[in-house]
């Protein structure tokens, strides 16, 4: 949790890509929200998955490119989002 000047509250996840520890890992910090709205956006997807059979959704990664399940633009939403520790610090209103 970050608290802006203004004493508001925020809420982050940060997803690691860790490299095997043999490089510098790269990282995204994402509002609470942006989770949200990912998560909820592949759910409706999967449901709309025909002849799934009895398969059941398991998300154990965070997709960093788009596909099929990840919203419109996922790249791009998540860009600003790269490496970013500045949006723990700024009044941010996401």
């Amino acid at each position: 949790m970050a608290v802006n000047p203004k004493g508001k509250k925020y809420y982050f996840h940060v997803f690691i890509l860790l490299k095997k520890l043999e490089k510098k890992p790269e990282f995204w910090v994402l509002p609470s929200k942006v989770v949200f709205d990912y998560v909820e956006y592949i759910i409706k997807r999967w449901e709309q998955v025909k002849n799934r059979g009895d398969k059941k959704l398991v998300m154990k990664k965070f997709i960093t490119y788009e596909n099929k399940f990840t919203p419109p633009d996922w790249e791009k939403t998540i860009e600003k989002y790269y490496e970013n520790l500045d949006i723990l610090l700024g009044d941010k209103d996401e």
